[in-house]
């Protein structure tokens, strides 16, 4: 009774839920256990959001912990999440509270109950919420684990249902989210349904090296699923549309055009997303290799959030090439090909794509040096707080111990995300296309 009770409070509280529409230095949090510690999905979403809102300047914060479940989350909930008052939050949790086991009934209400306590809470600071279904767990890729021996998770002697369990808890927080009017993202599906088809011609393949903690090709999956709300009404980069006869629309000027040549200056809206890796062992424990390439090239063939057509009309019959900047960034394209559109996004050379990659790379180190650490140093709490259960002032003296580290570590990343707004704004570059 108790529970449902809750839930009729909380759907009726919450018809207010509005699609992604932030105000100039809105801040979003994103909230989670150990897949949200690893500050991946939250790094390749930032990305987005620092080049497609650019203008406003969006601030972001990750709140994840190893091994949470929905009541750590409400330990540390003033501590590691309102402090940044948020005006939207991201909520990713299940894989700890299904407790790797069968269902049980028991299990199931404690994750209501503290979702929904978590809801209100939320509610509570006037955030909007973002409901994330829990990822996939790849019992596949368990066994295999399990069968070279040496496995850390071994230990967890994870039950053949639980993959099926967490697509019932996310079922669950989906009823929840249509009821509520919520905003709810699934990453449950994507996952397995990419597994499935990479699996067609590669039997062992997975997303999920250590059965629970996406790799970073499976964590681009997940942040698309994420952008395509995100995005909100900035729905493409508008295309750059130019006709012989000296018509055109995309942020040109300085226009010289005949039948055979195309010169412009262009101003872009947005900058492309970019995501970068380093193809070496990323941060521990997990250190999968940080390469994104195969779930980036598997988002951009579903979702067109990231394209930016070109499109000139009139050309005379013939072979063309795009410089920009004086660099040659594609060649050998026909007068129907760039009739049809050329995606620029797609184009590694130009120097959108070049200033975006930057981006990616200034805030990859603001995760590795400063909101990693930063969530590393935050979990130390969790064991605290058991430890210090009754005895609060010592708990405090701890908090009070580490607080001046926590700090620097805030200071840091403010630091670069304020370079990155700098860097975000994008710039004119000179256009070309030269007949062969």
């Amino acid at each position: 009774m108790k529970l449902f009770m809750m839930l009729l409070f909380f759907t009726a509280a919450l018809q207010a839920q509005k699609p992604f529409s932030p105000a100039k230095s809105d801040t979003i949090v994103f909230a989670g256990d150990s897949i949200t510690h690893q500050c991946m999905y939250t790094q390749y979403v930032e990305n987005f959001l620092y080049t497609r809102y650019h203008d406003l300047e969006l601030h972001t914060f990750t709140s994840g912990v190893s091994g949470d479940k929905a009541i750590h989350l409400l330990d540390r909930f003033d501590e590691d999440l309102k402090f940044q008052n948020p005006q939207w939050v991201s909520l990713l949790l299940g894989m700890n509270d299904a407790g790797y086991k069968d269902y049980s009934e028991e299990n199931f209400t404690t994750y209501k109950t503290d979702m929904l306590k978590i809801a209100e809470r939320i509610k509570g600071i006037d955030a909007e919420l973002i409901i994330l279904s829990p990822t996939m767990f790849d019992h596949q890729q368990y066994r295999l684990k399990v069968a070279e021996g040496n496995f850390r998770f071994e230990r967890l002697n994870t039950h053949k249902n639980l993959n099926a369990k967490l697509a019932m808890y996310g079922g669950w927080l989906r009823a929840v989210a249509n009821d509520a009017r919520l905003n709810y993202i699934d990453f449950w599906s994507p996952l397995n349904d990419a597994t499935a088809e990479y699996r067609k011609a590669e039997k062992n393949f997975t997303l999920i090296p250590d059965s629970i903690h996406p790799d970073p090709s499976g964590m681009a999956i997940m942040a698309a699923q994420m952008i395509e709300y995100f995005k909100g009404n900035r729905t493409r980069i508008p295309s750059i549309k130019i006709d012989t006869n000296s018509k055109a629309s995309g942020n040109i000027s300085e226009l010289n055009a005949t039948t055979t040549s195309i010169q412009c200056s262009v101003t872009p809206k947005y900058l492309p997303w970019v995501i970068t890796g380093t193809g070496k062992p990323g941060a521990k424990p997990f250190e999968y290799i940080d390469d994104p390439k195969l779930g980036l090239q598997h988002v951009l063939q579903k979702y067109d959030f990231n394209k930016e057509l070109l499109k000139i009309t009139g050309l005379e019959k013939g072979s063309y090439s795009i410089f920009m900047n004086d660099v040659e960034v594609a060649t050998n394209l026909s007068n129907i090909q760039l009739t049809s559109g050329i995606d620029l996004s797609k184009l590694q050379k130009s120097p959108t794509y070049h200033q975006s990659l930057k981006i990616a790379q200034l805030n990859a180190k603001r995760n590795d040096e400063a909101m990693r650490p930063y969530r590393s140093l935050q979990a130390k709490m969790k064991g605290r707080r058991k430890k210090f259960a009754d005895q609060p002032e010592k708990l405090a003296e701890f908090r009070k111990s580490i607080q001046p580290q926590l700090d620097e570590y805030l200071k840091l990343a403010k630091k670069y995300e304020k370079e990155i707004h700098q860097l975000a704004v994008p710039e004119k570059y000179k256009l070309e296309i030269k007949k062969n």
